[in-house]
């Protein structure tokens, strides 16, 4: 199973996919730990992912689930090529306002980022907001100039409510990080539980 913990920048994906490290049968990575060229794009991206994906399925065989913290949201996911292959497949928007992110992303990175880039961030997590609630919510932002093996067909004529697109959404703004490892690992528990929840 890939666990699909996402999100903009300084939201915590990678502090709390780390202290979730401990849960059974789980295995935690970083989705730029494979390295980040300084041209990353969407296709890039979703390039990768796809390797993720693959790496997913290897776990699954051997009895353990993918916990991957990064930026891809749901729609790239279901859209990889090896998707299909994949037990299952759950995402998780890690989100934080716009406030608390930009002082994050400060304390994290004192005078590195330009207006602009801090204005991308935000607007990158105002669209992983819409994304998470509504598949038809601007796919165009993932789907434009992506990696041309993607299969967006699987899910372009979802609407909003559809039960197959569902998307735990988790606030960290007010959260201490122990509230919001317990939310993430209660989500796991979820995800690979589906019919305690019905």
């Amino acid at each position: 199973m890939l666990l699909l913990l996402t999100g903009s920048v300084c939201s915590g994906k990678t502090t709390i996919a780390h202290r979730c490290a401990t849960v059974e049968r789980l295995v935690v990575h970083d989705f730029d730990e494979v390295g980040v060229p300084e041209d990353a794009d969407a296709s890039w991206r979703q390039r990768t992912l796809e390797l993720w994906a693959e790496r997913a399925i290897a776990y699954e065989d051997a009895g353990r689930d993918l916990l991957l913290s990064g930026q891809s949201p749901l729609g790239e996911a279901l859209a990889v090529p090896t998707a299909p292959l994949m037990g299952r497949i759950s995402a998780c928007l890690l989100d934080v306002s716009d406030t608390e992110r930009l002082r994050r992303l400060d304390e994290r990175d004192p005078g590195k980022w330009t207006t602009a880039d801090k204005q991308d961030f935000l607007a990158w997590a105002a669209w992983h907001r819409g994304h998470a609630a509504d598949p038809t919510y601007r796919p165009e932002v993932i789907t434009a100039d992506g990696w041309p093996h993607m299969l967006w067909d699987r899910w372009s004529d979802w609407q909003a409510g559809d039960p197959r697109w569902q998307v735990e959404i988790i606030d960290t703004t007010d959260k201490s990080l122990d509230e919001c490892v317990a939310a993430v690992r209660a989500w796991i528990d979820a995800a690979r539980h589906p019919n305690r929840e019905g």
